[in-house]
This record gives structure tokens, C-alpha cells and sequence, in this order.
């Protein structure tokens, strides 16, 4: 780590110990494939360079002579061990990296992130933030911050059409989830391919998606910040109302429908919707929908005292 302030004698001896490591290393694992010749042509060289590295005064010159005589000799008998490629080089450095990674927090410190807001307000899962005309969203510098202090990820809506926005209503309507949601192909931290939720929508005949994570419902009421039971839907479409199911079943009641139709739902199966009007008016292009989904709590768990310390009866 502080190479920089030893001396070149000392760079030099730690070279010269990783050589021989190396060299033995070859030694043990191929000498069933060297020739006989081989086999004492490295040991010949290993040993000129142990007996250089264990010299009281030891003397640069012969010490790099030394190494470089093992290194020329590994060339032709290291195989694999030497010369290594890049690749091999990084692949053998992911392993001791995973290895120490997958002990640690075994064993001592792990880190967490609450999925689900079964302990809210204690502990958060997935929250959401909207924003509206009187809320606008944040911009670029403050989207970044809040994607690196708050996980927050940015979802819009971009109407593909002029019209009025139709929301599809199962016609088994259920108090905690209104939509049908479809299983779709979504990416996990903008790069790691996995499946979402697909809500989908309709302006001006054409369809709208919305991919959120699994365990994400925006028909739902879930925790947003420091507010229990808020909808998102409900705060962006209809924020003076105080609750989407009884704005949906009021619509449907008083004949502002526009037709029916079908969605899969995520297990496979067909089921009948109705479509509702929502009364709201988009150009093409104009949001329809933007909020901001904060990743749960980052906690780290003490897995010290769990595997170490005996519990108290």
C-alpha cells in the first residue's frame, strides 16, 4: 500500500518472495508435467534466488539478476501460473474478493436493505415521492444527490397521444389493488435484468406502460415519506379526493367509462376491464405521471453477537 516509501532493495526482496512463492507454486502443481530437466532447472533457479534474498548485504544487482533468471525459466514451464493473462489475473482477484466478502458478513457485519413497510414507521421499505404542477420534480444535480443519499429512482409517464387518460379497473375490484398487473422485463439498479410490474394504461387509443419493482403497487396505499397510506395515483390524478377506490366505483357508477376491454394477468390468465375516465386531458409528449421510489432502509446487522456472544435467558 505505501510502496512508494520503501527503499528499491525493499521492493526488490518483496519481489523476490512473491517469485519464490510463484515458483513453488508451479513447482507443486505441475511437476507432473515437466520434464525432468525442468523440474531441476527451476529448482536451481529458485534456489539462487533464496540464497541472494537471504544474504545479509544483500546486493541489488545479483538480486535482480536472480529474479530475473526464475522469470525467464517460469516462461517456459509456469503454464497457466505464468505468464497470466489479464483475465485470469482479475478473475483470481474477484475470487479472493468474494471469498473474504461472503466470510465477512457471514460472520461480522452485513449489510441489509428492508424490502417490505411491515415495520413502518420504524423502518421504511420502498416509499415514493410524487411530483406535481405544485410540486415540481427536482432537477438533474438534485435528481443525482437523491439517487446516491436516497436510492431514489425517477418513473415518468410520457403521453403517446393527444386524448384523456383511461385507467383499466378489474372487474373484480379489490380494496388493495384496483389494476391488473402483468409480469414484465425490468432492470434491477438501471443494469441487472429481472422482471417488474406492468401496469398499463391508455391515452388517445394508444397504450402507456408502467414498469415499477415487484413489490411495488401504485394502486395501492403505501407508505410515502412520512405519510401512512397515500396513493399514488390517487395524489397525482385526483388529489382532492381521499381515497381511489371510492373515486373509481363513483366513475363507474355514473357511466364514465369508455368501453371494456382485456389484460393478462401476471400468472397468465384473461380478465375483463373496464375502462375509466379520468377526466384528465394530455397532449402528446406531456408528463402524465412522474414520482420518485426511495429504496428501503439500508441497515447493517451485527451477525457477531448472533454467531459469538451467548444470549442471556
Amino acid at each position: 500500500m505505501f510502496g512508494f516509501l520503501q527503499s528499491e532493495n525493499s521492493k526488490l526482496c518483496g519481489a523476490a518472495k512473491n517469485w519464490l512463492y510463484l515458483g513453488h507454486k508451479v513447482y507443486n502443481f505441475r511437476k507432473d508435467q515437466l520434464t525432468d530437466s525442468e523440474i531441476s532447472e527451476l529448482g536451481k533457479r529458485l534456489e539462487e534466488l533464496r540464497v541472494q534474498l537471504k544474504a545479509k548485504t544483500a546486493d541489488a544487482g545479483k538480486l535482480k539478476l536472480a529474479i530475473e533468471g526464475v522469470e525467464g525459466h517460469m516462461k517456459k514451464v509456469g503454464g497457466a501460473f505464468y505468464p497470466q493473462s489479464m483475465i485470469g489475473e482479475n478473475v483470481d482477484f474477484a475470487l479472493y474478493f468474494l471469498i473474504l466478502y461472503l466470510g465477512f458478513t457471514a460472520f461480522f457485519i452485513k449489510p441489509f436493505k428492508i424490502p417490505t413497510n411491515s415495520m413502518w414507521p420504524t423502518y421504511n421499505g420502498m416509499t415514493s415521492e410524487v411530483w406535481t404542477e405544485d410540486n415540481p420534480a427536482p432537477g438533474v444535480i438534485s435528481r443525482a444527490f437523491r439517487l446516491i443519499a436516497h436510492g431514489a429512482i425517477r418513473y415518468e409517464l410520457k403521453a403517446p397521444a393527444d386524448g384523456e387518460l383511461l385507467i383499466p379497473i378489474s372487474t373484480r375490484i379489490r380494496s388493495n389493488s384496483l389494476l391488473p398487473v402483468n409480469t414484465v422485463s425490468k432492470r434491477h439498479h438501471l443494469i441487472i435484468p429481472g422482471k417488474g410490474n406492468g401496469f398499463a394504461f391508455e391515452i388517445g387509443g394508444k397504450p402507456l406502460l408502467l414498469k415499477t419493482p415487484q413489490e411495488f403497487d401504485v394502486s395501492s396505499d403505501m407508505p410515502m415519506l412520512n405519510e401512512q397510506d397515500q396513493n399514488i395515483l390517487l395524489k397525482s390524478w385526483f388529489p382532492e379526493e381521499s381515497s381511489l377506490l371510492e373515486v373509481i366505483q363513483k366513475k363507474i357508477s355514473s357511466g364514465e367509462t369508455a368501453g371494456r376491454g382485456q389484460r393478462t394477468l401476471a400468472n397468465g390468465l384473461v380478465t375483463d376491464v373496464i375502462l375509466v375516465k379520468t377526466g384528465r386531458f394530455f397532449e402528446k409528449g406531456e408528463t402524465v405521471l412522474s414520482f420518485d421510489i426511495h429504496t428501503g432502509d439500508q441497515l447493517f446487522v451485527d451477525r457477531m453477537s448472533y454467531h459469538f456472544v451467548r444470549p442471556k435467558v
